[in-house]
């Protein structure tokens, strides 16, 4: 087992690629993820594709290596179906030829629930609020911990603000976690894969005292303002993100401005607790395989939406992808990377891959096109609040979209629209019928298939889960 890499996967949520430094953004919100960027055995991925548009997809996809379209978590649109038992995870594989293996969760949909747990010798749920307040349980020392620290460091004498603050604590408790799984609780004798799912920046966008005013200094409000109005819109969750779509985005350039100041500094957020994982990581390995890479991404407004909902945008689909520790990796502007091949690339490297594997090894291949699919839609989630709504806008059905980054395909059954890129709102099927055959062939030779039944069971949440599911906003 010498010859094996250690692996260290970090899935950021809610992270799109444009809003972070190595792919040329403005404010420098991902520092620490930068620096592992610009280190010589490191690669930035110029077009890194996300297989989904919300973690259960896109998450089952990475664990997997396999389209939504095959694996099916999250096509509901519920994450009411788990993981087919036909379906291996990429830390199964692992297991099977001695890896130890770690799962760190702050999110019930990547859990025992739905399946996503598969393979991982160790799990651990991670919750900013333990079940337990006695000093001598871990998981309270840890909030306490880090709660305390909060208080004492808090600039505001808003006892709401602090009170969400101390709600807030999974990145910490989640590294603290991850560390002494990789100091002390496995075996040193055997490789390991560490899969750790990073919370932050999840809407609702509120960035806890130590980020609050990160980016707050070239924006026309002041940071009291912009909290209170990313409060206003997000804090309600996902119905309150519907009602706020269902009945218009009318928001003016400062409001905006504000609002994605907000998200990145829940970005900086999220870098520090990447940079912390990592750095312990690198001390306890000596041949360490870092892969960095967005679930998915956010909007802001495009196409009438906030959040990660109703379309597959460029905006939901281009996610940051930073490797660490693999050589002879080839990118450019025209090749796309889909986080199936990073699955791929990683079994290739380990010697475990099945014919199940629907990416490529990014080692060997330049690929022209990125796939991306979407499930069902509610509808009526956002018609309750608005019945003129213009549902009309969307794909109702389970969709897939390709694109090779001058033109894009959404297509079903039922419909099929061609769009010049950057403009995802005009249908030029009709004036270029070369480009929509050309990417339709792509996704016909793939064989995407939307009405397989691999006969999965229902995915079971607790009451604990669906409260923490509450508390991120999903339900």
């Amino acid at each position: 087992m010498d010859d094996h890499p250690d692996i260290l996967w970090l899935s950021l949520e809610s992270v799109r690629a444009d809003h972070t430094p190595m792919y040329g953004y403005k404010r420098d919100t991902t520092p620490n993820i930068r620096a592992i960027a610009e280190e010589p055995n490191s690669v930035v991925l110029d077009n890194g594709i996300a297989q989904s548009l919300w973690t259960p997809a896109s998450s089952a996809s990475m664990l997997t290596g396999t389209y939504l379209s095959t694996h099916q978590v999250g096509q509901d649109g519920k994450a009411n179906i788990r993981l087919p038992s036909s379906i291996e995870t990429l830390p199964e594989l692992l297991q099977n030829i001695g890896y130890e293996t770690a799962l760190f969760t702050p999110n019930p949909y990547i859990s025992g629930a739905t399946g996503l747990d598969r393979g991982f010798g160790y799990t651990k749920a991670v919750k900013a609020v333990p079940k337990s307040y006695s000093p001598r349980h871990k998981d309270a020392l840890d909030y306490w911990r880090e709660g305390l620290r909060r208080i004492f460091r808090s600039r505001t004498i808003d006892f709401n603000r602090i009170k969400h603050d101390l709600k807030t604590t999974e990145n910490e408790v989640l590294h603290r976690h991850a560390e002494r799984w990789l100091k002390s609780t496995r075996s040193e004798d055997n490789p390991f894969f560490a899969y750790a799912h990073i919370p932050s920046p999840h809407h609702p966008y509120l960035p806890n005292a130590d980020y609050v005013d990160c980016f707050t200094d070239d924006i026309a409000f002041s940071t009291e303002e912009a909290y209170s109005l990313v409060k206003d819109i997000y804090y309600g969750g996902s119905d309150e993100i519907k009602r706020e779509i269902a009945t218009g985005l009318d928001l003016s350039d400062d409001e905006w401005e504000a609002i994605e100041a907000m998200y990145d500094a829940t970005l900086a957020y999220m870098d520090h607790t990447v940079s912390e994982i990592v750095s312990t990581a690198r001390n306890e390995s000596d041949s360490l395989i870092l892969v960095v890479v967005g679930d998915h991404g956010e909007l802001f407004g495009e196409h009438g939406v906030i959040g990660h909902n109703l379309v597959l945008h460029e905006n939901l689909i281009r996610v940051p992808m930073v490797i660490s520790g693999i050589s002879d990796i080839e990118t450019d502007a025209d090749t796309m990377t889909q986080q199936i091949d990073l699955t791929r690339t990683l079994a290739e490297i380990c010697d475990v891959v099945t014919e199940q594997f629907e990416g490529l090894d990014i080692r060997e291949s330049e690929r022209e096109y990125g796939i991306s699919q979407y499930g069902h839609i509610d509808m009526d989630a956002y018609l309750k609040h608005n019945k003129e709504f213009q549902t009309n806008r969307f794909f109702k059905n389970p969709y897939t979209v390709v694109t090779d980054g001058d033109f894009k395909l959404a297509i079903n059954q039922e419909r099929a629209e061609l769009y010049r890129l950057p403009d995802e709102t005009t249908d030029i099927s009709e004036s270029e019928e070369q480009h929509r055959k050309r990417l339709n062939t792509v996704l016909e030779e793939l064989g995407i298939n939307w009405s397989q039944d691999n006969k999965s069971e229902g995915s079971h949440f607790d009451e604990s889960q669906i409260e923490q599911l509450k508390q991120l906003g999903y339900l």
